[in-house]
Formats: C-alpha cells, structure tokens, sequence
C-alpha cells in the first residue's frame, strides 16, 4: 500500500467527513431558528450510512491493484469536437425546456419564476404535471457538466472557439435555469464539479501549474460569485411574494420543525435584513435534511418508491413508451413534499433502511473505482465519472444529487466509450505498423 494512494483515500475521507461537520455544525446554530432535536434512531440511521459509505470507498481503493500513472495524452481533435458536441447538446436542451415552458404552457419570457414554481407545483398536484418536451431537455442539459469537466481537465489544449462556445452553453442554460426552473442545484453542482476536477487533475498531476495564491485566488472568486448568485434567487423570489421578509422566510418554514423565534423575526425585521434573509434561507436549506429523515422515519405508512424518487426519469420514460404507470407521486406519498432530503433520506424513501445502506456501500465502492481510475490520468467513463461522485458525497449530508447527476453519468460513459474505442484503434494501428515494419 503506497503513501501516495493512502494519501488520496485519506483526504477523501476527510473531505466527506469535513462535509458532515459543517453541515451538522450550522444545524446547531441558531442562524435562522432552532431545529427540534432528533431522536437515537435518526442518529444511527445517518452514521450508519456515512460509515458504510466510507467503509467501501476506503476498503475499495486500497484494495485496488497499484498501477503506474499514465502520462496524460496530448489533447486531440476529437476531444474537442467531443466538447464543443457536449455544448450543443446543452444548448438544444436548454431550447427544448424554454420551449416547453414559454410557449406550449403560455408562461412567456416575463413571469416570475416563483409563480412559475408555484403554479407548476398545483399542476402536478392534480395530475397534469410532466412533459415529453421538457423530459428530453433535462436529459440533454446535463451534458453541460461533462463538457466543463472536460475542460477543467485540458484546459491549456482546448481550442478557444470550443471554449466560447461552451461559454454560450452555460449562459444559455443558466438563463433557462433563471427564467423557469431556479437553478440552485445546477449552479452548485457545476461549480462543485468543476472545482473537484480542478483539484482532482492537481493532485493526480506531478508538477502544479499555477502559483498557490492564484489559485486560492480564483476558488475565492468562484466562491463569491456562487454566494451572490444564490443570494440573488433568494431575495428575487421575495421580492415576487411582495411580502415583508420576515413573512416570506416565515411562509416557508411553517412545515419544518423549527422554532424561528423572535430574536431571527428581529433580524429579518432590521436594517440588514436583506443580508439575515440570505443566511437564513440558506442556513434551512442546507440543514434541513436531518429532520426531514426524522419526519419519513416517523411516518406511519411510507410507501417506498423503489428508485424512482432518485430516477424519476426513467419512470417517465417507462410510462411514455410502455404506458405502463409506474412512478412514485411524492405529493401524495410523502409527509413534506418538496423538502430536502439527505442522502440518507432519498435512499430511504427509495428502498427503506436496508436499501439505504446497500447503496452507501455501492456509491463508495464507485467513487473508489472512479478516483483510482482518474488516477490514472485517462478520460474514461470512470474518470469522467469521478468528479460527480466527489459531489454527490459532498453535497450528501444536505440532498441527494441522483436525479441530477445521473444523465451527466450517461453522457460521461458515453464519451469515455468512444475515448476507450479510438484507443484501442490507435494502438491497434501503431500495433501493425510496427509489426509490418522490415527489421
């Protein structure tokens, strides 16, 4: 067992660990209220699933045989024509979801996107939610997250007109995002991804490119412009409920099972109470979670949703093609829908206790995988794969990114079949010509 792979396995236990504490360590603050304490069992159910997450991707990776890291290709033309196809897969699914919302269900360009939401919730509320349109949009957006990864990772070789379009990519998706859909989880996951894969080539590479400052630098700039961004959703959809703050963080907190008090109402009330609304809301967002497994744990007769809450699309695709109505309706099967649920939560609606922790062990045993296989400093479906599993651990003390990762997941096997197949071709052909070579 080299120092340099239990280097890797360690700093990701501690990175998932770090996650964990924050996390747990804002619930404790009285930021935006006080959360009613949880109960022993609400306890084990989260360290039992962190430990059996941690326990396979650990034993996992040091299990792995030790390979030599291969010097990373030179950046070919396909890689970028592989991006550039990645940025207008975007693109047309980003069209595809403004349509659907614009035009067929008479939204237009000008309405605030909280009534949107709103009147979006009513409509699935009495059965009239859900698109063909929009379906296939959301499943091409997500090749946004592979094109960046992409990028992060050959920086310096790609193309700049691949680079300005993926620039118009990401403006494209993000103003649909804005318009119609919010975009919180997006914004974040790109970011996370991108930060990951950034941190991840570091790591892997043996000689940094950039001086230490900058690149504190440039994380802090990223940090800052996610933050604003955030803030900006937050109090834009306030200022939509033309309401005073205090209502409008009170109007949302009414089904948790937070005491707000008087002191946080005082705060919203006062001369920042811009600045406190931004706290508050993202301090109920992120801590959220834990009760919320309280509140599935004590429900009388949950139906579990045998993995169509995290994959919901493949439901819709079923019923679609197969009319057979399957699907898992969340507004009718469970306690607080809408809420934020924790990994630990989102495996539990899906396949009860048991499920849960037979997924913590199958997500840390591909999350070792993919990071040996990133390791290794070649692009395939693995190595693509790995920065969406480092954020799905990250952000798996506050909600589960399934249902937001998983297309990315196909596009990145996708590209990483054809990066294997060119391979295995251009060895082959180096394989002829040298056998056919005369001594």
């Amino acid at each position: 067992m080299s120092p340099v792979r239990l280097s890797r396995s360690v700093r990701y236990v501690a990175l998932i660990l770090a996650a964990w504490s924050v996390t747990l360590a804002l619930r404790a603050l009285p930021i935006g209220g006080e959360w009613a304490p949880l109960g022993a069992d609400v306890w084990v159910a989260l360290f039992g699933w962190l430990i059996a997450y941690l326990s396979s991707f650990a034993i996992v990776f040091e299990t792995l045989p030790a390979r030599r890291r291969a010097a990373p290709p030179a950046a070919l033309a396909w890689e970028n024509r592989w991006i550039a196809l990645l940025s207008l897969i975007a693109i047309a699914g980003a069209f595809l979801i403004a349509f659907d919302f614009a035009v067929l269900r008479g939204y237009g360009f000008g309405t605030p996107v909280a009534l949107v939401r709103s009147e979006e919730v009513a409509n699935v509320t009495q059965g009239q939610g859900g698109s063909f349109v929009s379906a296939c949009g959301r499943l091409f957006t997500p090749a946004l997250q592979i094109a960046w990864v992409l990028v992060v990772v050959r920086w310096r070789t790609v193309w700049g007109r691949v680079k300005l379009l993926l620039g118009l990519a990401t403006f494209t998706v993000f103003a649909e995002q804005t318009f119609y859909e919010g975009g919180r989880f997006f914004l974040a996951t790109l970011i996370v991804n991108c930060l990951v894969a950034r941190g991840l080539g570091r790591s892997s590479a043996p000689v940094s490119t950039a001086p230490p400052r900058r690149r504190s630098l440039r994380t802090v700039i990223v940090g800052v412009v996610a933050v604003v961004g955030f803030g900006a959703v937050f109090l834009n959809r306030a200022a939509a409920l033309n309401i005073d703050l205090s209502s409008v963080y009170l109007l949302y907190t009414r089904t948790f099972d937070v005491d707000v008090g008087a002191a946080a109402i005082a705060r919203l009330d006062g001369g920042f109470g811009a600045l406190w609304f931004v706290a508050a809301m993202f301090w109920i967002y992120v801590t959220q979670g834990a009760n919320e497994l309280a509140v599935l744990m004590n429900a009388p007769q949950l139906a579990h949703a045998h993995g169509f809450f995290q994959f919901p699309q493949v439901a819709q695709a079923i019923n679609m093609f197969g009319g057979a109505g399957v699907g898992y309706d969340v507004f009718t099967e469970l306690p607080n829908p809408g809420t934020y649920n924790t990994f630990v939560g989102a495996g539990y609606i899906d396949f009860g206790h048991l499920g849960s922790i037979v997924f913590a062990l199958l997500l840390g045993a591909l999350t070792a995988l993919s990071l040996a296989s990133f390791d290794r400093r070649r692009l395939g479906a693995l190595s693509l794969c790995a920065p969406l599993f480092v954020t799905l651990g990250v952000f798996s003390p506050v909600i589960s990114l399934v249902t937001n990762l998983w297309p990315a997941m196909v596009w990145a096997s996708v590209v990483g079949w054809t990066v294997h197949s060119r391979r295995r071709a251009a060895s082959s052909g180096r394989a002829h010509l040298t056998a056919g070579t005369p001594p």
